[in-house]
């Protein structure tokens, strides 16, 4: 065997490992965004399904007092019914 067909062996390996690889990988990433989550993943609701309310039994309650921590981790208190609107955009995010 010479050596140039022995570089084509090597690359033809190489090339063949790459893309199993590949199918390998688009296939576990697929097995993971169908598979469905429990309340113990880090990506589901925080509180899982204790903290779960339906957003229709909320409309026309008082807002309670709560506090949010920002991307720099100041904290901020909000208290609603002070004659001013808020609007709240809720992002879930990866850390």
């Amino acid at each position: 065997m010479t050596r140039r067909e022995k570089r084509r062996t090597v690359t033809s390996w190489l090339l063949l490992a790459a893309a199993v690889f590949a199918i390998a990988l688009v296939g576990w990433v697929a097995v993971r965004a169908v598979r469905p989550r429990s309340f113990n993943n880090p990506l589901s609701p925080l509180g899982g399904p204790r903290i779960a309310q339906d957003v229709d039994s909320l409309v026309g309650q008082k807002a309670p007092v709560f506090s949010l921590r920002d991307p720099q981790g100041d904290v901020h208190t909000v208290v609603p019914g002070q004659g001013r609107s808020i609007v709240l955009i809720f992002h879930m995010g990866l850390h």
